[in-house]
């Protein structure tokens, strides 16, 4: 609904960059595993939301957008930038529709927008908040874009990074490595058509997401990286190499808000693209959540709060994978 407003570029720039990022989004939109993983779609993400999209401008029904006082989803940079894709995609008009339509509320929530068709802020008294998630399992992925779309500032942690030999033999698992196949509730089938589920997906990956309710399922993997798709288009920062250690209680001095003072360990490679130094740093946030599983290092951090923890009862969760593919009647 915004129009470009300013962009330092001439035409002819301007076309070269509309087409180097109608190719890059294609790749991005298309990848799903077992072919693509978490973090070469970061990475991806990283080429599509450079310099030269962040700093676009856009004109909105509240003046000028800016990253502080007029924030607008990264989705919307390029959607005023690339619009349909040079060439045309039949599809993208489609995936930036469905962004609309996606319920804002407080801080995001623009009056006088289009969008709002007509209705008011449904919480109007939102106070945003810097939010840092734990794990970026579905749980996690899907609880940012939720506060991304309150207004919120995300920032997400996730330290498990895959790692392979010369060889390309696999030594660590990553945090979309799972398989496992859980089946889908026609609520989460209905929230993942919202979340441009058809169109992120080739045919072969929707079909057992949007069939019959009795058979539906996804793969974890598949729909993390459909999450993570959504929440790199609404701004969420990822970060992959960052793992949460530590958390206390730090009472701000100038209005004596108790906020969470985070210990949190990079490795070489995120340390190097997010410019810190390796190792353990101290940021502060104004919410912590774990979404760090069963054996949660927020929880377990926290013992005052979540008291001591019976490791022991994990063992009675017992979990059955199936996998299956259908074959030629001759293998």
């Amino acid at each position: 609904m915004e129009q470009l407003f300013e962009m330092s570029l001439t035409q002819k720039e301007l076309n070269d960059l509309i087409k180097k990022k109608t190719e890059l989004l294609k790749h991005f939109f298309a990848m799903e595993p077992p072919g693509n993983q978490g973090e070469a779609l970061l990475n991806i993400w990283d080429e599509i939301y450079d310099k030269d999209i962040q700093k676009v401008v856009l004109d909105t029904v509240t003046g000028p957008s800016d990253d502080a006082t007029n924030y607008v989803f990264p989705y919307e940079k390029l959607q005023a930038v690339v619009k349909d894709g040079l060439p045309v995609n039949w599809k993208w008009p489609r995936i930036w529709q469905k962004y609309h339509q996606l319920t804002r509320r407080g801080p995001a929530f623009r009056e006088g927008d289009p969008i709002n068709l007509g209705l008011e802020n449904p919480n109007p008294n939102v106070v945003p908040q810097h939010v840092v998630i734990v794990g970026a399992g579905p749980v996690g992925v899907r609880l940012a874009i939720e506060l991304k779309l309150g207004g919120h500032k995300v920032t997400l942690l996730e330290k498990r990074r895959e790692r392979r030999d010369e060889e390309g033999n696999l030594q660590a698992l990553g945090f979309t490595n799972r398989i496992n196949r859980p089946h889908v509730s026609i609520f989460l089938r209905n929230d993942l058509d919202r979340l441009n589920g058809k169109d992120f997906m080739s045919s072969k990956m929707c079909y057992p997401v949007f069939t019959q309710a009795d058979t539906t399922s996804i793969g974890i993997d598949e729909l993390q990286l459909l999450l993570m798709k959504n929440a790199l288009l609404l701004g969420v920062d990822f970060r992959l190499g960052a793992g949460f250690e530590d958390a206390e209680v730090a009472i701000d001095p100038k209005n004596s808000k108790p906020r969470w003072k985070c210990k949190v360990s990079y490795d070489e490679k995120a340390a190097v693209k997010y410019n810190v130094e390796g190792g353990s740093q101290f940021e502060t946030f104004d919410v912590l959540m774990g979404c760090d599983g069963a054996r949660s290092r927020v929880r377990e951090s926290q013992p005052q709060i979540f008291g001591e923890v019976d490791k022991r009862n994990f063992k009675k969760m017992i979990g059955v994978v199936a996998n299956l593919q259908k074959v030629p009647r001759k293998r």
